[in-house]
């Protein structure tokens, strides 16, 4: 378990031996492999990471004789592996700890290195424990502490030789320890002990049987407790053997007495009873006591147990298995009984609900209804769901009888969310409508709402959602939200309401001479509705313009058959700053011809799905009126389909390439059905430039000219996704690509006709081994390489092949949507926060790079806790001004990369709830105990000890709407015990605290006994920290318990776990490569030398000769290590690095004529009119992204963005990096 974990911790891959015959069996016994009892698959799955065992990595003879003779393994076997590996044992020991045996069997010989001093726990030299965190910095890959850390090359001498009298040095590919049993994460000894354990909770609880074991241990207890299905039981573990010195007054062996077990039991039994209605009649001892009198005690209490000399288990089986069986007890209770699922009351509950449906689901159905399905069954059980078929109700006792059975439902659903679903809630008004001999075929009929209907939704308003199909009657929405023509509702909370859908299958006819139908009015404020975030109507011949919803809070929007014209809907969108999706199906009864659009641009700041469906107006007019008054920066999906239209050219794809351009967009997704478009290549190739993100392309097209071949050619990234239905009669060989780089459908409409080639894969074969050839010879010939840098960014969107199990665990990216309750953000977290997952976060007012710092700490303790990170947004403090706003933490570096190397789940806050957009402000008295959408968490301070409160970030709060009251972290979660100013904390005390469910103060050692409150909120609010959500004030001092500033140090675990695989975004890395190959005049990046130099604050360095103070490090010696860098680049790797790219934050003239005399290029943002152009952040954004394209970086001392940026050139391009000192 602790070997996994290590390895969870340095990135490496856990290799699993054996387990090997000491105590409890004989050495007769043999060896086990360890997938042959515990569930690897189940592991590998859960922490989404591959797990080995020796059995995989070589063979040997794991049935053989197992012998701990030292003169097994012979010089001359040439299957002996020789290794150098780490001892952990005490300090005081005079060898490591052999395992002989294993060593035997695995044809090994190690020989060991005592690990360093600082890796053990405490002073006590003979004190056996180590540290997680020390261990993991020995072995970080590539980068430990003595391969490529602070000290690269000193290794400490061999403690011993192997037993074949080697020496070597602890292996870089395998890192090798004796015995990991004693070892902490630095918190205290025998973690595994506690139930906070990091350990345990990453590791130990997925480490299940193995399903044959189970299933033994099933049929063992079955037969011992003669019963066919297995009962709820209590499982005991009586330790005796060796466990014999508890004190006693009158023998020297005394074990903890057995009535002491049988009052456990008894207490136990009563609590399942008492807090989960579960009856534990029956009890399974085990024990490895060998005396009579003993196992008479336990038949005496009622207490069964599995006799294995009875059941002959040795014999059958092996000298393992009583010990096995034993521990595969099943100790989970018969499926759904815990929670109630299979009680006869709850099988009673949903027959009763089906036949009160089944009363009121029947009636004739209009011919409307029969274009909308009826809810299925599946959804007619869900609790809280309500269904109102009123077609065929006229009268109000009759009403009455269905609102009470969805009364009825309602209450037994409990808090169970609301979703209310009515069919024709309206009837002809008979005293208002015309006679039969005064009707003709123009008459209208006046309608009222069914009796009663209006009462009984108003009575229930906690509704999550509410479907309404309105038929012939779309004015009924006027009765029940909050309309404000005479008869109306007053205006009233409905404060769960999140799904809105009002719909009509009717074809509704206006009046004469009107544009529209009568559709009621609505009003609809954020008050009211501070839930509602999805929007649906589709209602033809209606119009929306004067109705009133909270707009700007909606991220879901479909709009469907409405007299709205192009203008309308940019006004609309205009109002929806939070918009995630919008569909929209255009009306037919407005003039599009004259639609001119309006005048203005329109920005849509978040909108990722856009579907639009024009229906009769002309694409031309759809493109000029809409599509070129858009700006989307947002838009990853886009669809566009046109049932009938006549046929046209592809100008349209001109008008969404420039909006895509314009945007500056991320296209993944593009789907175009116009069945009669000629779309021609060149167009498509336009686009495809347009979108070198794209993953999936869509075409319903007339695509002559556009081939297989042709996708193939096209020198730019494809998309990995392709289907091309179009109307060519057959495809030539000709046109297949050489090289299957991508899957391609090509698809043909109804008579059509395609030829494969026949000896394709053959050409793939013979086209990668003369390329594999090609490869090979240009490395050897060893050129020297003057041709443009590719460097991860450009790289970022496309996956490395895996294979086996890593490909398959990483096959997803973590939507954000699959960690909460909804795919948009809503109004209050809470509501979006899912039940059973826990989640952490942290908040820094800041430089960008030290929030960065932050955030990169707070998501290694996510992955340490196994919680799921929350990104705040960036906060403007130093280096700009307020105006500059808020930045998306996911605008500015790739979460999606992030997500797949961790393999684990990260998500923003934007994700969770609603942001504030209005002007950022840290004023203390923005956020009102009045507003409904404040958040309210208990979260813990790590600042220093002698701070008098917490490091508030009261920007961040104003904007995420939270408040937030403080708990100072104990006196163990500090890095130096004596010194109270030292404000580090340590992640494994941090991870101790705040283990979900099972935290120090929740079900640890100081369970309920929580520190005081350092102070409460600003609205007033003195709250424990949460448990679902553990947040932070400032994580930016934080240490894995070696030594401070760790992220500055090669070895870093944050930053090897977390932070180089926070790349920059493509929009990012494009904007920045656009400047540069500006600035230098070519077309593509070309191998470079970056160099940051701080100055600002950076001004207390010793002065040189003839200098005053204040004084920086003199510019020469950045000159003289880019020199240096070069010759190194150009005789080590045969890189030509003659271009040099400078960032700095000097604003003297004369420091950038030093540097333009140097030949050295940099950035002129006023010149370039950056801040103007795309706001007060992108100076500093774009130099940090062009910063990191180096094939080597020169930086400065003790900055924190020098630091980072050197780690990624190293990282991120295999480059060089020198940070330039004083002295």
């Amino acid at each position: 378990m602790h070997v996994i974990y290590l390895g969870l911790l340095s990135g490496r891959i856990p290799i699993i031996p054996p387990i090997i015959p000491a105590a409890h069996v004989t050495r007769n016994a043999g060896l086990l492999r360890f997938g042959s009892v515990y569930n690897l698959t189940t592991l590998r799955h859960t922490l989404r990471r591959p797990i080995l065992e020796w059995s995989d990595v070589k063979e040997f003879d794991i049935n053989g004789t197992f012998t701990e003779d030292y003169e097994a393994n012979k010089v001359t076997d040439p299957n002996i592996e020789y290794f150098g590996c780490w001892s952990a044992s005490m300090r005081e020991a005079d060898g490591p700890v052999w395992v002989q045996g294993v060593e035997n069997t695995l044809k090994l010989d190690m020989s060991f290195t005592r690990a360093p001093d600082f890796a053990y726990f405490g002073d006590d030299r003979h004190n056996p424990f180590t540290v997680f965190s020390a261990l993991a910095s020995l072995i970080v890959p590539k980068h430990g502490w003595f391969t490529d850390g602070p000290q690269k090359g000193k290794w400490p001498p061999t403690m011993k030789k192997s037993r074949l009298g080697k020496e070597l040095h602890p292996d870089e590919q395998l890192a090798c320890f004796d015995t990991v049993y004693y070892i902490t994460s630095g918190v205290q000894a025998m973690e595994f002990e506690q139930r906070w354990s990091q350990t345990w909770h990453r590791v130990g609880k997925h480490l299940r049987f193995n399903n044959d074991l189970v299933d033994l241990a099933k049929d063992y207890v079955r037969r011992t407790m003669k019963v066919d299905e297995l009962p709820p039981i209590i499982t005991v573990h009586i330790r005796r053997g060796d466990f014999n010195f508890f004190g006693c007054k009158e023998r020297d062996n005394c074990y903890i007495p057995i009535p002491k077990y049988l009052k456990a039991v008894t207490k136990m039994q009563a609590q399942l009873l008492k807090e989960r209605n579960i009856t534990t009649s029956r009890v399974l001892v085990s024990s490895d006591e060998h005396d009579p009198v003993f196992w008479k005690q336990m038949t005496d209490y009622g207490w069964d147990y599995l006799n294995h000399t009875t059941e002959r288990t040795e014999e059958r089986y092996g000298e393992w298995y009583p010990l096995l069986i034993d521990k595969a007890e099943p100790r989970k209770l018969p499926p759904g009984d815990l929670a109630g699922f299979n009680s006869p009351s709850a099988k009673r509950h949903i027959i009763e609900y089906t036949a009160v449906l089944q009363d009121h689901h029947s009636g004739c159905r209009s011919e409307a209804s029969m274009f909308k399905p009826l809810p299925s069954e599946e959804q007619l059980r869900r609790p809280g769901y309500v269904f109102l078929n009123l077609e065929s109700c006229y009268e109000e006792e009759e009403a009455e009888e269905i609102y009470e059975a969805a009364r009825h439902r309602i209450q037994e659903s409990g808090n169970a969310p609301r979703h209310l679903n009515i069919l024709c809630p309206s009837m002809v008004d008979e005293e208002e409508a015309e006679s039969c001999e005064t009707r003709d075929a123009l008459t209208i009929d006046p309608y009222i709402p069914r009796p009663g209907l209006v009462e009984f939704i108003q009575s229930t308003r906690d509704w999550s959602s509410v479907e309404i199909d309105l038929q012939k009657d779309p004015a009924f929405i006027g009765w029940i939200f909050d309309c404000g023509k005479p008869g109306g509702q007053p205006l009233r909370m409905w404060k769960r309401l999140r799904t809105l859908s009002l719909f009509s299958d009717w074809w509704n006819t206006p009046p004469e001479g009107e544009e529209c139908v009568e559709c009621g009015s609505i009003r609809m404020t954020q008050e009211s509705y501070p839930m509602l975030r999805n929007v649906t109507i589709e209602l033809s011949c209606c119009s929306v313009r004067f109705w009133e919803l909270p707009w700007s809070q909606l991220t879901g929007l479909t709009l469907g058959m409405l007299v709205e014209s192009y203008s309308d809907y940019l006004d609309l969108i205009s109002q929806c700053g939070n918009l995630r999706m919008l569909h929209l199906t255009m009306g037919e009864n407005h003039n599009w011809d004259d639609d001119c659009g309006s005048g203005r641009m329109v920005v849509a700041p978040s909108l990722r799905v856009l579907s639009i469906n024009p229906c009769t107006s002309s694409l031309s007019t759809m493109s000029t009126s809409f599509i070129d008054k858009l700006r989307l920066p947002s838009l990853k999906t886009f669809e566009l389909k046109v049932d009938h239209s006549p046929s046209c050219d592809d100008t349209f794809f001109d008008a969404l390439r420039s909006c895509i351009e314009r945007s500056r967009c991320r296209i993944r997704h593009l789907s175009v059905n116009v069945k009669n478009m000629q779309l021609k290549k060149d167009s498509l190739r336009l686009l495809l430039k347009a979108t070198p993100s794209l993953k999936t392309l869509r075409l319903f097209v007339d695509a002559p000219e556009v081939t297989g071949r042709f996708i193939m050619g096209l020198q730019m990234p494809k998309p990995s996704d392709i289907v091309l239905v179009t109307a060519r009669r057959s495809l030539r060989a000709q046109d297949m690509p050489l090289v299957d780089s991508l899957p391609l459908q090509i698809r043909f409409r109804k008579g059509s006709r395609g030829v494969w080639i026949v000896g394709f894969f053959a050409l793939v074969a013979m086209v990668y081994t003369v390329q594999s050839i090609q490869y090979t010879w240009q490395r050897q010939a060893g050129r020297v390489v003057d041709a443009p840098l590719t460097t991860t960014h450009e790289l970022c969107d496309k996956q490395p092949v895996r294979s086996g199990l890593e490909a398959a665990e990483d096959s997803t990216s973590f939507p954000p949507a699959d960690s909460l309750n909804h795919p948009y953000p809503t109004g209050l977290a809470r509501e979006n926060l899912r039940s059973g997952s826990y989640y952490t976060t942290a908040f820094a007012g800041a430089g960008f790079t030290n929030q960065f710092i932050n955030y990169m700490h707070m998501v290694y303790l996510g992955f340490l806790t196994g919680r799921i990170p929350i990104m705040p947004p960036i906060v403007p403090a130093a280096h700009v001004s307020h105006d500059a706003g808020r930045l998306i933490f996911g605008s500015i570096f790739n979460l999606t990369t992030l997500r797949r190397a961790l393999r684990r789940p990260v998500i923003e806050w934007s994700d969770v709830k609603i942001l504030d957009n209005t002007t950022f402000t840290d004023d203390y008295n923005h956020n009102k105990p009045t507003d409904p959408n404040i958040d309210y968490f208990g979260c813990w301070s790590v600042v220093s000890r002698m701070a008098d409160s917490p490091g508030m970030v009261q920007g961040v709060e104003n904007g995420l709407k939270i408040d937030m009251s403080f708990t100072r972290v104990p006196e163990f979660a500090y890095f130096n015990s004596k010194d109270r100013n030292n404000p580090f904390t340590t992640f494994p005390a941090l991870a101790a605290l705040t283990i979900p469910k099972h935290g120090w103060f929740n079900n640890g050692p100081q369970k309920g006994q929580w520190p005081p409150v350092m102070k409460p909120s600003h609205l007033g609010k003195t709250l424990h920290p949460d448990d679902q959500l553990a947040c932070f004030d400032f994580m930016y001092y934080v240490s894995t318990g070696i030594d401070e500033m760790e992220f500055e140090k090669r070895w870093s675990h944050v930053w090897h776990t977390v932070g180089k695989h926070l790349t920059f975004t493509k929009p990012m890395v494009d904007l920045a490569r656009e400047y540069v190959l500006r600035l230098m005049k070519v077309e593509e990046v070309p191998p470079m030398i970056t160099v940051h130099i701080r100055r600002g604050d950076f001004n207390f360095f010793q002065c040189e000769d003839g200098e005053t103070a204040p004084c920086y490090i003199p510019l020469r010696k950045y000159h003289d290590a880019v020199v240096k860098m070069q010759a190194q680049l150009l005789q080590d790797r045969k890189i030509n690095a003659s271009r040099v790219l400078v960032a700095s934050d000097e604003t003297d003239p004369a420091f950038w004529h030093q540097i333009s005399e140097y030949g050295w290029n940099y950035f002129n943002h006023t010149a370039e009119r950056t801040s103007e152009k795309y706001g007060e952040w992108y100076p500093v954004l774009i130099d940090k992204v062009a910063l990191s394209m180096g094939s080597g970086f020169v930086g400065t001392i003790a900055s924190t963005f020098s630091f980072l940026n050197r780690w990624r050139v190293e990282d991120w391009n295999e480059g060089l990096s020198y940070l330039v000192t004083p002295w």
